[in-house]
């Protein structure tokens, strides 16, 4: 299994630096996981610098005559977005605090660096759907509001040092990485990858990338067409495997059981970039699934047909 995260594995010069990670869940063991050796959250942070988060009046006058000094909490080397916060207030100004004093926020700044510290992305998708009739905002609507936030306080763009996740090419990458582990080691067997999912702009955009990237990447054996492309497509640059793809394709199933129906009249009026994150190169084309189920069932059968008529 392979989340938007988990390729920080193969982030080994991030694995000793101290980083904040902004999600939910069990974060911080997670990252151990992956090789990580110091990690804090937002609430090690707040323990840290309690005076940063006063949004809260109930906790406000309580905390207003602590030592803000943070002598003893090193400063933070590049900050993990990973997934949602709670309580999007605190996340967003103690993310900002981060930023605009390179991870030392114990001073006020006469003015913001000219390059914050890293900053690596998960999770880019402005909606989602759940049991709700209604999309509901995911990551990439926290990241937008940071985005610009950080722009009207420093009048500079926030800029992100990775991307992890749907439609990006890194994870597409460490996910042909691993079935090749799967298969012993071996590779060259795979040929054909399928990208399932309910979402246009992230599952069927990423998944048409990354087989646009591998046309590119066979016809052109690394030359400049393939630098461009990977230019475009954020491939990642500082991780830990050189990836040579040898897989040929990859085919995108859209399931019509989430926050995305094809409609091919709007897959070309420019409607789509609405909901792409802010970095991501817009090729409308790329928002049109090769095929189209009702549900996951039919999406496996049509892969295992596809596969059956394909060994024939």
């Amino acid at each position: 299994m392979v989340l938007s995260h988990t390729p920080l594995k193969m982030f080994d010069w991030l694995h000793n630096k101290h980083v904040l990670v902004s999600a939910q869940g069990n974060m911080k063991e997670i990252l151990q996981g992956y090789g990580f050796t110091n990690v804090s959250d937002i609430q090690d942070l707040k323990r840290a610098y309690p005076l940063l988060d006063m949004v809260d009046r109930e906790t406000r006058y309580d905390n207003a005559n602590l030592d803000n000094a943070g002598k003893e909490f090193p400063p933070i080397e590049a900050v993990l977005l990973l997934g949602e916060a709670v309580r999007w207030e605190t996340n967003l100004q103690l993310i900002i605090d981060l930023l605009i004093t390179n991870g030392r926020p114990y001073s006020s700044p006469v003015s913001p660096p000219k390059e914050h510290i890293p900053v690596i992305v998960a999770n880019t998708d402005l909606i989602y759907m759940s049991e709700a009739p209604l999309a509901r905002f995911g990551h990439g609507a926290f990241l937008l509001s940071l985005e610009n936030l950080y722009k009207k306080l420093t009048g500079q763009e926030l800029i992100y040092t990775e991307f992890l996740g749907k439609p990006y090419l890194t994870n597409y990458q460490y996910a042909e990485y691993c079935l090749n582990q799967n298969n012993g080691g071996t590779s060259g067997n795979i040929k054909s990858l399928y990208a399932v999912g309910d979402n246009l702009d992230t599952d069927i955009y990423g998944a048409n990338l990354c087989h646009e990237y591998l046309k590119v990447f066979h016809k052109t054996s690394g030359n400049n067409g393939e630098k461009q492309l990977k230019s475009s497509c954020h491939q990642s640059k500082q991780n830990g495997i050189n990836w040579l793809p040898e897989v040929k394709s990859v085919e995108s199933i859209l399931v019509q059981t989430g926050v995305s129906q094809q409609d091919d009249s709007k897959l070309t009026n420019g409607d789509g970039a609405r909901f792409l994150h802010r970095d991501t190169v817009y090729l409308p084309h790329l928002r049109r699934a090769n095929h189209v189920v009702e549900n996951i069932a039919e999406a496996v059968e049509l892969i295992l047909k596809q596969e059956q008529e394909s060994s024939v």
